[in-house]
């Protein structure tokens, strides 16, 4: 009966202390933040968009190539 209770209290360590650094491990992923982008205002409707998202044309920036088209025509 003894080895049974230490059978039991080594497997309910291993699993605590697995669990352990499973949460340590997905903590520490999760806190990292992708790079910040600056955010471009679209010349034609003012429009926020990331920067690496932007069209751009004789250096005016656009949401989208319709806005783009669009203002190009005026």
């Amino acid at each position: 009966m003894a080895r049974l209770f230490l059978i039991l209290a080594i497997v309910l360590l291993a699993v605590v202390l697995w669990r352990s650094l499973q949460k340590k491990i997905t903590t520490q992923t999760s806190t990292r933040r992708p790079a910040a982008l600056d955010m471009i205002r679209c010349d034609y409707c003012g429009l926020h968009v990331p920067e690496d998202r932007t069209l751009r044309l004789h250096g005016r920036h656009y949401c989208s190539e319709e806005h783009m088209r669009v203002d190009n025509k005026r």
